[in-house]
């Protein structure tokens, strides 16, 4: 596979430039440098400064990456609970500060860097020492979801580490990964690649990269996907591809529907794919076969991690799966409602606010003078473009944003059934960050009714998502930190 051409020919650095000049050049000119490099530099600063344990659901899903790493693909079925045994030093990481004060949702709690050095260098490891806990929160991922995570377990296992030392590897392992996803997908992209790498380095996007769950694997292979159907798609003159590259698509759209179960609509992009450009004969046919193969490894997992699962979550609420269907199905109209009122809610830490950043437990909510301000750059970088353009047609658009519709409603259903109350009048746990791997999705879509200047657009697509995310470190260091970030600049 060569790579695409780009939209518009960067300019040369200068003559005779010195070697961290031409890097420093590339960085800032080449939208899968400026990517990697953004990504990388402010992911590693999100995983040293949000505290261990602190992101969110970020114990259960290390109890998930544990089980992974030794073996345990399905999780441990006891009474109807999914549990797992794990050291108690890798239940207990980060959950205190110095003072013995739990850290979370109070913010009047702070840390301090000293004290996650220590626990990363200093705290033993007790592989003996376990205690068993409850995994039905994150019982229902396969183990694609956890994967980088896992080979951090097993590492730090291997050499011994602190369980500090394992959460950090693990936060760096998944940073890495991801990043190398969304180069990838960046470096298929052709027309609004700047765009593309923008709407990844939103903040949310960021930091869930560098921290313990399974959005950092849904957000790059569901973006890597979408990336290789349009390159597909534009490179339809150079005939079909071979059975071994139809197969490893197929792989890679199983695995897009094992992060989690809604990001298998996105798979649906495969049908804006010329029928011929996948095999020369049975090119309607390999595609219906590489979709319906990733829906039955979404359903089929689903299938298996529930079995032997008679009861969900410790927190004591009641839960009915098959009752709230039932009640949606008797109800539509307020099923609409519903699921229209809290994709557009405002309030808290649900939707809008999360999707453009709430970090640590999503309790550090950035403000509405803020998060609006980064939603209206999200929407510019879908919008607006310099150089050179390949308009869809007008149907493939339409279909795409009927696939994306469809990736939110999912999504939606998919947690007032699963995670709701029978009946209840909101969708509990419901946040922004869930539709993150819907943007690429809508880029393509999208008109591109503005088209900027090479100086402006360059200002919007680099200058804006660095702004972001200092703003967005501010807030997280202010939070957790004995000494805000302003103290520090005073002194």
């Amino acid at each position: 596979m060569t790579a695409p051409t780009a939209s518009t020919n960067p300019p040369a650095p200068p003559a005779h430039a010195s070697r961290p000049t031409r890097l420093f050049w590339r960085i800032w000119n080449r939208p899968c440098w400026f990517y990697a490099a953004v990504s990388l530099l402010f992911g590693t600063v999100f995983a040293v400064c949000v505290p261990i344990n602190a992101a969110p659901d970020e114990p259960v899903h290390m109890y998930r990456a544990y089980e992974v790493a030794h073996g345990h693909f399905i999780s441990q079925k006891v009474d109807g609970q999914a549990v797992v045994e794990i050291p108690k030093s890798l239940v207990e990481t980060g959950e205190k500060n110095a003072e013995g004060k739990v850290i979370h949702w109070d913010p009047t709690v702070r840390t301090s860097l000293s004290q996650t050095a220590d626990l990363v260098f200093n705290t033993p490891l007790n592989k003996h020492d376990t205690e068993v806990v409850n995994t039905a929160l994150t019982s229902s991922y396969s183990p694609i979801a956890h994967l980088p995570q896992a080979v951090a377990v097993i590492v730090g296992e291997t050499v011994n580490m602190s369980p500090g030392g394992i959460f950090m590897l693990a936060r760096l392992l998944t940073l890495l990964v991801r990043t190398a996803l969304g180069v990838l997908a960046v470096w298929l992209w052709r027309d609004k690649q700047w765009g593309l790498a923008a709407l990844l380095l939103l903040p949310m996007a960021v930091a869930q990269s560098a921290v313990l769950g399974g959005d950092a694997m849904s957000i790059g292979l569901s973006a890597l996907f979408i990336s290789l159907a349009l390159y597909l798609r534009r490179t339809a003159e150079r005939g079909p591809i071979g059975w071994l590259k139809v197969a490893g698509l197929a792989g890679l759209a199983g695995a897009v529907a094992l992060t989690k179960p809604g990001v298998v609509v996105c798979v649906g992009a495969l049908l804006v794919v010329p029928a011929g450009r996948l095999l020369r004969r049975f090119g309607w046919a390999a595609k219906a076969g590489i979709i319906l193969f990733a829906g039955m490894c979404a359903l089929g997992w689903l299938y298996v991690a529930s079995q032997g699962l008679s009861a969900g979550y410790d927190d004591g609420v009641s839960r009915d799966s098959s009752f709230q269907f039932s009640y949606l199905l008797h109800h539509p109209a307020m099923a609409f409602l519903l699921m229209t009122r809290e994709f557009i809610s405002l309030r808290g830490n649900d939707n809008i606010i999360s999707f453009a950043g709430n970090f640590g437990a999503m309790d550090t909510p950035l403000p509405l003078g803020v998060a609006v301000p980064i939603l209206i750059c999200a929407a510019a970088y879908l919008l607006c473009y310099h150089g050179r353009l390949s308009v869809l047609p007008r149907r493939t658009r339409v279909f795409l944003l009927v696939v994306a519709v469809g990736f939110v409603w999912v999504t939606a259903l998919g947690m007032y059934i699963v995670g709701s109350e029978p009946g209840a009048p909101t969708i509990w746990g419901l946040q922004g960050r869930y539709f993150l791997p819907v943007l690429p999705l809508l880029l393509p879509v999208m008109p591109a009714l503005a088209k900027m200047t090479r100086r402006w657009y360059m200002r919007l697509v680099r200058i804006m998502p660095v702004a972001w995310l200092v703003i967005s470190l501010v807030y997280v260091i202010n939070r957790y930190y004995q000494t805000p970030l302003y103290e520090l600049l005073l002194i």
